[in-house]
């Protein structure tokens, strides 16, 4: 079954942003935004920002991002959901498949000696530091254990995340009608890190293209060597607007 290594997925992206002069702060939380003139003011932490683009990637958090931009939230619901790392008394196959309950109520695939299990809930939530409900992991350990013959042993880890969607399920993207320069990039439900890099180019496509040429000039020469299809103008072939 297909894995992504989130941590090293991460780790590259990072390594990207930052060899393109990004600076990444973290523990600045948002606190104001607005719209200034041509581009916005943003207060995060003890920072101030200004940029001509606002990007909302906030994740379940991207409506309040909204909210507090002055800008009209669109709606899109944070679900809970639960997994663990478990150590098993028979080990999966190595190119075992991933199994799914036809229910929909557990899915388990191989993840290195170990096993990765999930109750596949889908509980609305809101923003929050999400973590595994009392029992969730114990209960689902009990059925696998009575429905397969894995022998679930123990609990390596386990974590709940937050899947962010929108009310037809499909990742959103593009700026927003209604507040020039605002940016939204959320909505990837279950598959934020296996979009991200692909998410990430459409957006940076839309944007620079969306930013004028002279904006653009010095994106092209890093996209000299990309295939027609994927250079930022390309990409912004597919813009579209938010609430069009």
């Amino acid at each position: 079954s297909f894995g992504c290594n989130a941590p090293l997925l991460l780790a590259d992206h990072r390594q990207q942003a930052t060899a393109a002069g990004a600076d990444i702060i973290t523990g600045a939380r948002v606190h104001s935004a607005q719209r200034l003139g041509t581009g916005w003011e943003i207060g995060a932490g003890q920072e101030a920002f200004e940029a001509a683009v606002l990007v909302n990637a906030a994740g379940a958090w991207a409506d309040e991002l909204a909210v507090i931009s002055g800008v009209e939230k669109l709606g899109l619901q944070p679900y809970r959901r639960t997994a663990a790392i478990v150590d098993v008394e028979h080990p999966l196959p190595e190119h075992s498949p991933m199994v799914a309950a036809a229910d929909n109520t557990f899915y388990f695939r191989r993840e290195g000696a170990d096993v990765l299990i999930s109750p596949s809930e889908s509980v609305p939530s809101g923003p929050e530091d999400a973590r595994p409900r009392p029992g969730d992991v114990e209960r689902l350990i009990a059925k696998l254990n009575q429905v397969t013959t894995l022998g679930i042993r123990g609990v390596r880890s386990a974590w709940t995340g937050l899947r962010t969607e929108a009310a037809d399920g499909v990742p959103v993207a593009g700026f927003d009608a209604e507040a020039p320069g605002f940016y939204w990039l959320a909505g990837q439900g279950g598959y934020g890190f296996q979009a991200s890099s692909a998410m990430a180019e459409l957006a940076a496509g839309q944007i620079l293209a969306g930013m004028g040429a002279g904006h653009s000039a010095g994106h092209s020469s890093g996209t000299a060597n990309l295939p027609e299809s994927r250079t930022a103008e390309a990409l912004a072939a597919t813009r579209w607007s938010i609430r069009r």
